[in-house]
């Protein structure tokens, strides 16, 4: 038997998973305390040698930002040059 809310949970859900999803995959690998991988390395390296870069980086952080602005085509640009 079928609740009526089980709709609306269903919504939330996936909404929440969407949203938040990209956020606790980044949280719980970075938790992990793997040694960081080349890419990052340059990804944090260009963060602090290109102001845009570090914008990006701050908005993740302060989440105003999705994780997934860091594979902007212009931002994996400019993490190329400055790495």
């Amino acid at each position: 038997m079928a609740f009526v809310g089980d709709a609306a949970l269903d919504s939330y859900r996936k909404v929440h998973r969407r949203r938040l999803g990209p956020r606790h995959f980044l949280i719980s690998d970075l938790a992990s305390a793997r040694p960081a991988n080349p890419l990052e390395r340059v990804m944090y390296r260009s963060a602090v040698t290109d102001d845009d870069v570090w914008r990006t980086f701050e908005g993740i952080g302060s989440r105003r930002r999705s994780p997934a602005t860091l594979f902007a085509p212009g931002t994996i640009a400019r993490m190329a040059r400055a790495g």
